[in-house]
């Protein structure tokens, strides 16, 4: 099941992307999404990593998560959010964890608010404390009999937190009872203890701090980021990117190409997948991605991703592919995926999507830029997974349906039914019924099968040589 709705309202879309989107979606079905995508995915995934001698002595990959993460799931315990913690059967290195339904039930606005930015929002739902940059205003407190400030938040008092989705307030503003600009209502979504000044707070030399250490949510959650930074065999994962990497199914000795591999999680899984043995070519244009991919194989011991600086739209022109020809020979690749910047409609916890119709549209158009590399590169029998974070369709069923028409070397393929866990796409989009059924979405609806991020999922295989 969903978690209950805790919060009002619904996804704030820009100007006329509501009305575009009902040409797929009825506008129960659009509501229940933007509903939806206001509350963070019910479960935590963690990917866990297994050495030959582990996989040979048949470790478990829940016996991995004993010591800091197990600690961290006792502590939540004992404060009364219970977790029931599952090995994927659909996937032999996925642990997902389960959190008690009613969880917090009775956590309310009991307290003096702090109104932040939507992104700490999103990131106190998924288990971080208040950092102070994401601190937009501070209550001022009420007026007493006597007319004097009572209230007001200061170091060590406890606060609750809302957040100002349509910008009210500005960074630094007081929140006082006379101010109109942020709703009485706007989205309560944790409490807290604050733990830096309000001179700290606004200070920007203290911007990276915690502001407010978080001692109840209204959705359960757990940070685990840093105790999974310092491990060479956890990764924390949404399911359906988890999924990729099983349905491309890359086998050991392979060569394979992550066209778009940024920030890295989807490309070390392909090698942990082919036992960290063949080829694993990684591309991004930004240099500061290229570190985040590079220092994440680094803490996984991994050795055989070869990560370029490289616009992969451009793969097959010669000024990008003359120093690198031995790796990218046409036709020399056995597996491929294409996971290319999108829109990520659909992406949850958020309360603002700032995507127009316009802007929509561009993406689907780009995407397309790397579908004639990746044609090319591909082995006759070779396999490409196309993925993206995104319920649209123009960038989903669409593109895939384009793509079926521009290279005829291509043909979709079925997935294999243990690792169908979304839903068939969508009709009215340019696939036949029996296609709709060979690729898989995921979109944050009440009728979804799995309680997710927006995702979709198309494998195809190269059936003959490229034109």
């Amino acid at each position: 099941d969903h978690f209950v709705m805790r919060s009002s309202g619904r996804l704030v879309l820009q100007d006329g992307v509501a009305a575009y989107l009902q040409k797929w979606f009825s506008l129960v079905e659009l509501d229940g999404a933007r509903q939806r995508i206001l509350t963070p995915p019910r479960d935590t995934t963690i990917r866990v990593r297994l050495s030959t001698e582990e996989l040979k002595q048949g470790v478990k990959p829940s016996e991995k998560l004993k010591g800091p993460i197990m600690d961290t799931i006792a502590q939540q315990e004992a404060q009364g959010c219970r977790w029931q913690v599952e090995e994927a059967n659909f996937m032999d290195d996925v642990v997902v964890l389960h959190p008690d339904p009613s969880y917090n039930e009775n956590c309310t606005r009991s307290y003096p608010r702090i109104a932040v930015d939507q992104y700490a929002a999103a990131a106190i739902m998924r288990g971080a404390d208040l950092m102070a940059v994401g601190v937009i205003g501070l209550d001022y407190g009420t007026e007493n009999d006597e007319g004097k400030r009572v209230g007001n938040v200061r170091k060590g008092e406890k606060v609750s937190i809302v957040v100002d989705i349509a910008r009210c307030l500005s960074r630094g503003q007081d929140i006082t009872p006379k101010d109109s600009e942020l709703p009485l209502d706007a989205p309560f979504i944790a409490n807290g203890e604050v733990v830096m000044s309000r001179k700290e707070i606004f200070n920007s030399s203290k911007g990276s701090g915690v502001a407010v250490r978080i001692t109840e949510r209204i959705y359960p959650a757990i940070a685990f980021n840093e105790i999974i930074q310092n491990s060479n065999s956890l990764f924390l994962q949404n399911l359906p990117s988890a999924l990729v990497s099983h349905i491309l199914n890359p086998k050991p000795g392979d060569r394979v190409y992550d066209m778009c591999s940024a920030p890295g999680g989807k490309t070390t899984h392909l090698a942990q997948l082919m036992r960290d043995e063949g080829l694993v070519v990684a591309s991004e244009r930004s240099k500061t991605k290229i570190k985040l991919i590079t220092d994440l194989c680094k803490r996984l011991d991994l050795s055989i991703v070869k990560v370029l600086a490289l616009d992969s739209t451009k793969v097959l022109q010669k000024e990008h592919k003359s120093p690198w020809n031995e790796i990218f020979r046409l036709e020399s690749f056995d597996k491929i995926l294409l996971d290319p910047p999108c829109s990520g409609l659909g992406l949850r916890p958020k309360y603002v999507d700032e995507n127009t119709v316009n802007g929509l549209l561009q993406h689907a158009s780009y995407q397309r830029k790397f579908f004639q590399g990746a044609v090319a590169l591909l082995k006759v029998g070779g396999e490409l997974v196309y993925s993206t974070c995104t319920m649209h369709p123009e960038e989903n069923e669409v593109n895939v349906a384009w793509a079926l028409e521009t290279y005829p070397e291509l043909e979709l393929m079925d997935i294999d039914n243990k690792l169908k866990l979304g839903s068939a796409g969508l009709p009215n989009c340019g696939l036949t019924r029996e296609q709709q059924n060979f690729v898989q979405r995921f979109s944050p609806t009440q009728d979804s099968p799995l309680d997710s991020n927006a995702f979709f999922i198309a494998k195809f295989r190269k059936t003959s040589p490229s034109q």
